[in-house]
């Protein structure tokens, strides 16, 4: 839906100023998992159409390309999940007592979208040590445990033994309902709001 109006939340909110700035960025950030996960699809896609048999011809060829597409779906992985984290760094924000004590409501359904993100976090802090463990530095061991990224065709990818995170079509296709769900909590909260005001 995307609300379109700042006055409904400059007009609503002793804040609104900044929650509306919250809810633009939770849209651009938004928007930028969607590009993600059309990358990973494409390039996921891509590799898998290139078939590797020892007979095949360009064997070496064929497999750095293959090679080379798949990091490029690990390194895309790591930007969606930084890009979910910031989704839900913004919806907590726009949602908190601190900045909007006005939206009660949608603060109530902000739970769900949390446990929904929840793995995607996780991975992303585990992105984030990667390096660390691989490299040395990994003080906190928050790293994932293996220098192994395995990706699941049609599913998702897992860090070395941990549970695979689901990466799938549906994963999109519920977020995107959870993300229409809050949105349309917050629109009736603030056209409520709005109409007392008036």
């Amino acid at each position: 839906m995307k609300i379109k109006k700042p006055f409904l939340f400059l007009e609503s909110l002793a804040n609104g100023q900044m929650a509306w700035f919250a809810y633009e960025k939770m849209w651009r950030y938004f928007n930028s998992t969607q590009i993600q996960l059309q990358r990973i699809y494409e390039l996921w896609r891509e590799s898998s159409r290139i078939k590797i048999e020892e007979s095949t011809p360009n064997i070496e060829e064929l497999f750095l390309k293959k090679k080379k597409i798949m990091e490029q779906v690990i390194s895309d992985i790591h930007f969606l999940t930084i890009a979910l984290d910031k989704v839900w760094r913004f919806i907590d924000r726009l949602t908190g007592p601190s900045l909007c004590p006005e939206l009660a409501k949608s603060r109530k359904f902000k739970k769900s979208i949390r446990t929904f993100i929840k793995p995607y976090l996780k991975a992303r802090d585990a992105f984030e040590h990667y390096d660390e463990q691989v490299l040395g530095g990994d003080s906190k061991q928050k790293g994932p445990g293996s220098p192994k990224i395995s990706l699941k065709a049609n599913k998702g990818f897992a860090f070395g033994n941990r549970k695979p995170i689901k990466l799938d079509e549906t994963f999109n296709k519920e977020f995107c309902e959870l993300i229409a769900k809050f949105d349309e909590s917050i629109f009736a909260e603030l056209t409520a709001i709005n109409g007392k005001n008036v």
